[in-house]
């Protein structure tokens, strides 16, 4: 959506533009039987080996993301079990921060206190997904609760050869303060293959905008609704300028 106006025609006055969207929302649930899941065979693909690697948000070769991981899923080599050990582990072990942290925080301090808000525990739990090389994103957007109150949000999909995509809310189903239109009887459950239709989803996987010059400023905000960096530029002509 772009609003164009001119200079001259402002002055002094300020003009708020406002603009309404309709979206379709659905529930999604999935049915797997793990012993019809198989290990990776391609591995070649653009999806597995975008998807498995490190990148600026999940640091899944770091070598305590490594180590955690093979501690927690042992000897198994099914890669729906594997990140079904993971997730519970996570929620046997680590408490959830009802509260978001500041933006500069350290989502892998997890590891360390054992609690965390939920932004940290769906960039942990991506991390360690991939580290056991299963092609894994972070996925961020808003929860809109029974009382139409909206809260940034992030959750995690891991991705299962010839299935497909399969959500997890680890925060949720660690107890996340939310009012869902229809209750949940069993989140810890329900949210490893299934989410509720009041997600939505505004990026998938962190996504590095690259600036088209290079004096332009780069800026990256944490646990914000969109997972992704962004940058400014202005000409050169200009003396300073203020943004926010």
């Amino acid at each position: 959506v772009i609003y164009q106006t001119e200079p001259s025609k402002l002055g002094s006055k300020k003009i708020r533009f406002n603009q309404d969207f309709v979206i379709a929302v659905y529930q999604i649930q999935t049915a797997v039987d793990p012993r019809y899941v198989k290990p990776f065979s391609e591995k070649t693909r653009v999806l597995y080996t975008a998807q498995t690697a490190p990148d600026r948000l999940i640091k899944s070769s770091d070598p305590s993301i490594t180590a955690l991981y093979k501690t927690i899923t042992g000897k198994e080599t099914n890669p729906y079990k594997q990140a079904l050990l993971i997730y519970n582990y996570m929620l046997d072990n680590y408490k959830l921060e009802q509260q978001t942290r500041k933006s500069g925080d350290n989502p892998y301090t997890l590891m360390e206190t054992g609690k965390g808000d939920a932004y940290d525990w769906a960039v942990v739990f991506t991390a360690l997904v991939r580290s056991a090389s299963i092609p894994c994103i972070p996925v961020s957007g808003v929860l809109i609760d029974s009382e139409l109150k909206t809260k940034n949000h992030w959750w995690s999909e891991f991705y299962i050869e010839n299935f497909g995509w399969i959500p997890v809310d680890p925060a949720l189903a660690a107890g996340l303060n939310y009012k869902p239109f229809r209750p949940v009887d069993d989140p810890r459950s329900f949210y490893f293959g299934s989410l509720d239709s009041q997600h939505v989803a505004f990026s998938r996987g962190f996504n590095e905008i690259k600036q088209s010059s290079t004096h332009s400023k780069y800026i990256y905000r944490a646990r914000s609704y969109a997972l992704q960096s962004i940058w400014e530029e202005a000409s050169g002509t200009n003396i300073n300028y203020s943004s926010l």
